[in-house]
């Protein structure tokens, strides 16, 4: 099984993974020839990729992900958790 992130998928479940690719196309490729799961989660889905990194038949399934984490939400959820008084 291969849990992976990508910047955005097609309707057809191919994956562009933006500036960060490395090792990500090959090791997707190594789970799905070996008859694993692929599982990525995509920041977005979208109508046409800048370009096709991974193939949608190299991957079962994607989730778009819901919240995209920057470091303004990291601050501020720090900011609530430290803010908790101790009993």
């Amino acid at each position: 099984m291969a849990l992976i992130a990508a910047r955005a998928a097609d309707h057809a479940g191919n994956l562009y993974t933006g500036p960060n690719t490395e090792d990500t196309p090959t090791i997707v490729e190594a789970t799905a020839f070996k008859n694993g799961i692929v599982i990525a989660q995509v920041d977005e889905v979208v109508d046409r990729l800048p370009r096709v990194d991974i193939p949608a038949d190299w991957v079962d399934f994607f989730v778009k992900a819901r919240l995209r984490i920057t470091r303004s939400h990291c601050s501020h959820a720090t900011r609530r958790i430290s803010a908790k008084p101790r009993s």
